[in-house]
């Protein structure tokens, strides 16, 4: 049993190193703006164009069909339909966003067309989240649910390893006491904090 947890551990360990890095990486960049190499423009491009989804009226497919006939890459946000008619659909990926708008007869589309500084990529790929972007959208963010399951299992078998390799656990079950102590506090601080 205690190889079988040794080499879960390894594996675990190797599996995150890669995820860790990568958040380190672009955590730093969220917390140092400053950096001269990324610093970048933002561009922005604005099309108009006739486009007829006039036998659309479900928000959600005109959703789907805009993006794809128009062939955009990325996440559909949930549409917003506006006051005057109009529905504005968003679809993001790192790096990039695509925000059209359909006229309320659905017969045209403003496509705004925004390509971020590689600042703003880093900081969107750490930020991705749920499914529902593509296939490889859908792989990232399935490494990162095994990221977060991998945290457990290195951890959990962490703990065992040290248990079975100590002679002395005082000081380890103090530590462990102390670090989870830390984080519920931190955790019940943030949610209660003024």
């Amino acid at each position: 049993m205690y190889e079988w947890v040794r080499k879960i551990h390894l594996y675990m360990g190797i599996i995150l190193l890669t995820f860790v890095v990568m958040y380190f990486v672009t955590g730093y960049v969220i917390i140092h703006p400053d950096i001269p190499l990324l610093k970048g423009e933002q561009t922005k491009n604005t099309t108009r164009m006739a486009f007829d989804l006039s036998d659309i009226s479900d928000p959600y497919e005109l959703s789907r069909q805009v993006q794809s006939k128009l062939e955009l890459p990325g996440k559909r946000a949930t549409p917003r339909i506006l006051d005057d008619g109009r529905t504005k659909h968003q679809y993001t990926r790192p790096g990039e966003k695509f925000q059209v708008t359909v006229s309320a007869l659905h017969d045209s589309v403003v496509i705004e067309h925004t390509q971020d500084d590689a600042r703003r990529t880093l900081i969107g790929m750490h930020r991705l989240h749920k499914y529902g972007g593509g296939f490889v959208y859908n792989i990232w963010v399935l490494l990162l649910d095994l990221t977060s399951l991998s945290m457990i299992a290195f951890s959990l078998t962490g703990i065992y390893l040290w248990y079975k390799t100590s002679q002395k656990h005082r000081l380890g079950w103090l530590m462990l006491f102390v670090g989870y102590g830390y984080t519920i506090a931190t955790v019940l601080y943030l949610a209660h904090a003024p």
